[in-house]
C-alpha cells in the first residue's frame, strides 16, 4: 500500500495533479533530493518502505547515479540523528 508520493524536479512538476487526481494519494513537490528524504521518511510509519525510484535521469549538473546514490546514501544516514533506521 502507498502512503504518499514524493516528486522531485520539474518530472514531479509534470506528473502531480495525474497521480494526486488518478490515485487519491497524497503528493509532496520538493526541490532536493535531500528534502525527498526528509518528507519521505516524515510520511512513513514504523515498519513502511520508502522506495528510492528515480524517474529521469541525474541532471548532468549533479554529476551522474553515482553521485546521486552517495547524496540519497548520505541523507538516509543523516536521519540517524532524527529517526530510528
Amino acid at each position: 500500500r502507498v502512503r504518499a508520493v514524493i516528486l522531485l524536479g520539474p518530472v514531479g512538476v509534470v506528473w502531480e495533479s495525474t497521480i494526486v487526481n488518478k490515485t487519491g494519494l497524497r503528493a509532496f513537490q520538493v526541490e532536493t533530493l535531500e528534502l525527498a528524504v526528509e518528507v519521505a521518511a516524515g510520511q512513513a510509519l514504523p515498519g513502511d518502505v520508502i522506495l528510492f525510484s528515480p524517474a529521469a535521469p541525474t541532471p548532468r549538473l549533479e554529476g551522474n547515479w553515482g553521485t546521486r546514490l552517495t547524496r540519497f546514501r548520505e541523507s538516509v544516514q543523516g536521519l540517524n540523528q532524527t529517526f530510528e533506521i
